[in-house]
């Protein structure tokens, strides 16, 4: 199902190690995904291993299904199937989302050779903030206004697009993650930058909730 992680549970038993236990924990402490391998902060899945080795895990990688059915994709018309271990055919290709590289947990369709990353399969299709509404589009149709680019190969991927200041902008995924993260981490620092725009900072902050797993600063 196409769907956040509103409300995880504090304890699960994970298909990956269905042996051990993984809990549900907040932390300030950034960390890579060993599910999806991409940033996380805040919420996640975690097991202490012992030796300085813990296991970290998205809760919306730990918590994914096996199955996807996304709507940029048509409603039961496209089936994503939840891979583990990509096959070799998969290694080295990036998500047909965000545009960045698949390196382990991700959404296959074998029918039309797709991936997407189990964190943007959780992307909101419309986001509503203040009024203002975004909505999630294949692509771009004009300059990023986060990095300028509609040439580029950012502007292949998806994009959110809306209203604001009475003129139309759009905003590739690529970069909302890219700023989601700089900007929790400024942050966190207590050093927000004046180059983030204004809406670039209210998708940010709910891409930084549902990518990283955690709230907005």
């Amino acid at each position: 199902m196409y769907q956040t992680v509103n409300d995880p549970p504090p304890e699960i038993s994970h298909r990956a190690q269905p042996e051990h236990k993984l809990k549900l924990m907040t932390s300030a402490t950034p960390y890579f995904c060993d599910g999806c391998k991409e940033l996380g902060y805040g919420v996640r899945y975690t097991r202490d291993c012992g030796g300085g080795h813990s296991i970290h895990l998205h809760t919306h990688c730990a918590l994914a299904g096996d199955t996807l059915v996304h709507p940029l994709y048509g409603y039961g018309k496209m089936e994503f199937r939840l891979l583990l271990e990509p096959p070799s055919a998969v290694q080295g290709r990036a998500c047909d989302g965000c545009g960045e590289p698949t390196l382990d947990y991700v959404y296959h369709c074998f029918e039309q050779d797709l991936d997407i990353h189990p964190g943007c399969a959780t992307l909101p299709q419309r986001i509503v903030h203040d009024g203002r509404a975004l909505e999630l589009r294949w692509k771009a149709s004009r300059p990023c206004v986060q990095c300028g680019d509609n040439k580029g190969r950012r502007s292949m991927f998806w994009a959110y697009s809306s209203y604001f200041d009475g003129e139309v902008v759009d905003l590739h995924v690529a970069c909302l993650k890219e700023n989601a993260r700089i900007s929790w981490e400024a942050t966190y620092r207590n050093r927000m930058h004046e180059r983030y725009g204004k809406i670039s900072l209210v998708v940010a902050s709910v891409v930084c909730s549902l990518v990283f797993g955690t709230q907005w600063p």
